[in-house]
């Protein structure tokens, strides 16, 4: 009797409104728990795609720096570091020094210049040296 009374007393708490208000609350609980972990689920995947495309390209260029690397080691890569990097000739070898007054580097001063800037620098020429300007 005292068994079947403690059942009955369960059952009441079990299906009281308040043990169905701390249900729903737990429920809720949960539900967020599990958002959130989802949240840092997707960020995570994010972050390890990002770092994958990293990786891909960190690999790609150490690819093509021990391309030049072996490049550099032959006697033709070292010949053209040198030449490239220092003002150097092989023995025999003419070498031609160009001047440049504008103190840019040879490599960007034009070859030809269009017809206005050529009348411009005349003209400029022509004052300069035949005006007390």
């Amino acid at each position: 009797m005292e068994e079947l009374q403690q059942k009955k007393i369960w059952k009441l708490i079990r299906y009281s409104k308040l043990a169905i208000l701390i249900y729903i609350l737990l429920i809720v609980y949960l539900v967020f728990e599990m958002l959130q972990f989802y949240d840092k689920w997707v960020y995570l995947d994010a972050k390890i795609e990002n770092n994958d495309a990293k990786l891909a390209r960190i690999e790609e260029s150490l690819e093509k720096k021990g391309e030049e690397l072996a490049f550099l080691e032959t006697e033709r890569g070292k010949e053209e570091f040198y030449r490239r990097t220092m003002p150097v000739a092989a023995s025999g070898e003419k070498v031609i020094i160009l001047y440049n007054a504008t103190n840019s580097p040879v490599q960007t001063v034009p070859v030809s210049t269009n017809w206005w800037k050529d009348l411009k620098s005349k003209w400029d020429y022509f004052i300069k040296t035949y005006t007390n300007l």
